[in-house]
């Protein structure tokens, strides 16, 4: 695999191109050891985030289990983790993005304390907008494509008819 995507100065790198029939991607999420977490730990499929609250509260959509995860291209999921030993024990945040091509996790993200978390918040709605705007530049792109399709169609008909004259 090794290929990377850096969006939003997050680098992220492909970390599963198991792919199902029906064009959704699998990759396999750990948490980690529950019993060293100092508080829980989570997997959430993320449909907004509300940069006004300073936890996972932040992030809206659905929760999931832990193990085999189903991605849709354009599908974003956040899940908290936990690392570390157990005299020093951690959290931190990982995202996962489907794209076409497979599924690409992002480097260690801070989480854990206030100030961690809400730099992460940020950072992860940055990436979340910019590939909404994606999103919404490609959704723009195809119309313009389909208009201009039924445009050259017209155009065609009409150069059909004039040489039929």
């Amino acid at each position: 695999m090794g290929e990377v995507k850096v969006i939003e100065g997050v680098v992220f790198q492909k970390c599963s191109e198991r792919a199902l029939p029906d064009g959704r991607y699998v990759v396999e999420i750990r948490l980690g050891d529950r019993r060293k977490a100092r508080t829980s730990l989570w997997i959430k499929r993320v449909s907004s985030i509300d940069t006004t609250k300073h936890n996972g509260y932040a992030f809206q959509g659905e929760f999931l289990r832990a193990g085999e995860v189903i991605m849709s291209p354009g599908d974003i999921v956040v899940a908290v983790k936990e690392f570390g030993s157990w005299k020093h024990p951690g959290q931190l945040m990982k995202v996962y993005i489907c794209f076409p091509d497979g599924i690409y996790e992002s480097e260690r993200l801070e989480w854990g304390n206030e100030v961690n978390n809400i730099e992460t918040i940020h950072t992860v709605k940055k990436v979340f907008d910019e590939l909404q705007s994606k999103e919404a530049k490609i959704e723009q792109l195809k119309k313009l494509i389909e208009e201009k399709e039924r445009e050259l169609e017209e155009l065609k008909k009409q150069l059909k008819e004039l040489e039929e004259i």
